[in-house]
């Protein structure tokens, strides 16, 4: 039931803000940063903000901003935060309002959420774009997902049961554009073309929601 105050919504509604979407393994990170990275000039990175402890691998400011329940408890009480959610059953993630200043001198936005916290924010702002990524098939996610990032047998599980919600309601969701998320460099300049103009490449949509159609279907076979 959190609503942010007054301020914040009306920052995020001026601002040019982009929602990064689609399951584990999908490649949002990749394209985030490679978008920053190409086009330095143009978009900025919206760290969220976790309860959760930093993996070996992470440094703060990067991928999250760490900090303790007490802390964002004071947020939310403030009405600080854009959104706010809890994630798996164990940890508070949120967007910080403080990370909307970035988005003052007019670069766009770029998030990594949830399809659930992304039609939250879609409530409060319909200008917002949201890029959908989609790997190439099945056997390209499970393969991301049990050899890249060397995720443990039961993780990787409660990870393809939340790929089956957030695939269902992209399918829904006209407003997404659907990329399939293969070759890096493609997908950058595909998403930027997007990012810059608006329009969807029609061609890319359809062939990413028809991949994503054949991957939950492959998803729900391995749930019997």
């Amino acid at each position: 039931d959190y609503r942010p105050k007054k301020e914040v919504v009306e920052k995020f509604v001026s601002s040019n803000f982009v929602v990064i979407a689609g399951p584990a393994a999908a490649g949002k990170d990749t394209l985030r940063n490679g978008l920053i990275n190409k086009y330095k000039e143009l978009y900025e990175p919206i760290i969220s903000t976790t309860t959760r402890a930093p993996r070996p691998d992470e440094q703060e400011g990067e991928a999250y901003h760490f900090i303790s329940v007490e802390q964002i408890e004071t947020l939310i009480e403030k009405g600080d935060l854009l959104q706010v959610a809890l994630v798996h059953n164990q940890q508070i993630s949120a967007t910080d309002s403080a990370e909307l200043e970035k988005l003052s001198s007019g670069k766009i936005g770029l998030s990594i959420l949830v399809v659930q916290t992304e039609a939250e924010l879609y409530a409060l702002n319909p200008k917002i774009k949201t890029i959908f990524l989609i790997p190439p098939s099945y056997e390209e996610m499970i393969s991301r997902l049990e050899i890249e990032r060397h995720t443990k047998h039961h993780e990787v599980n409660r990870r393809l049961t939340a790929a089956i919600t957030e695939i269902e309601i992209a399918l829904k969701l006209d407003r997404y554009f659907c990329i399939i998320s293969d070759e890096k460099e493609r997908v950058i300049e595909v998403a930027h073309k997007f990012l810059q103009s608006g329009l969807k490449d029609e061609e890319e949509d359809a062939n990413a929601r028809e991949v994503m159609r054949k991957i939950l279907v492959d998803l729900k076979q391995s749930k019997v």
